[in-house]
């Protein structure tokens, strides 16, 4: 395992240690006591680490049921269904949050839409915890069908072209350096 992921591992490890059991954080992860303190005071129902799954219909599902579509492993989730809110975060141990990708949260938001019919609305957190850099995002109920059916699309998208082995080049914040697709092969390359 790269040293990075490893950290990454025991940033996880440990704050899902403190929100289940309240085990205090290491002394070399209490500088993000704050984070995890504000996941701590979220009134309503907590997931940590909780597996969820959704079918292609949007409707909720086991993580290995036969028919599931997509499946999600939410880092905290808590569930406000009295006030129809809930809140999902996203620890990153990473050192930059450039790169950032929301669609995580946008998944886990229609994950949640499906399994707490009460909830209208989801406050999603990326937490890039050494550099303290949030994102964050708000979904709302009123989206699930036109999200839903985004996804649908980018998915089906992805099974066709691994069907037909024909990948077409698409612009990242990947492009340089990390691709290893030669200029001369793909318009995005520099």
């Amino acid at each position: 395992m790269h040293a990075s992921n490893a950290y990454g591992d025991a940033v996880h490890k440990a704050i899902e240690a403190y929100l289940k059991f309240n085990t205090p954080l290491p002394e070399e992860f209490k500088k993000f006591q704050k984070w995890v303190d504000v996941a701590a005071s979220l009134p309503g129902e907590r997931l940590i680490e909780a597996k969820m799954g959704l079918t292609k219909e949007g409707k909720i599902c086991g993580f290995f049921d036969k028919d599931v579509w997509w499946r999600g492993l939410p880092d905290f989730v808590a569930v406000n269904e009295a006030k129809g809110i809930a809140r999902i975060i996203d620890w990153k141990a990473g050192k930059s949050s450039k790169y950032a990708d929301t669609d995580q949260l946008e998944l886990l938001a229609l994950a949640v839409f499906a399994k707490y019919p009460k909830v209208n609305k989801v406050k999603g957190l990326l937490a890039f915890l050494v550099v303290d850099q949030p994102i964050d995002r708000t979904y709302y109920r009123k989206d699930f069908a036109v999200t839903l059916s985004k996804w649908i699309g980018r998915i089906d998208a992805i099974r066709a072209a691994e069907e037909h082995d024909v990948w077409n080049p698409t612009a990242s914040g990947l492009c340089n350096p990390w691709c290893p697709v030669k200029p001369e092969h793909c318009e995005f390359k520099e």
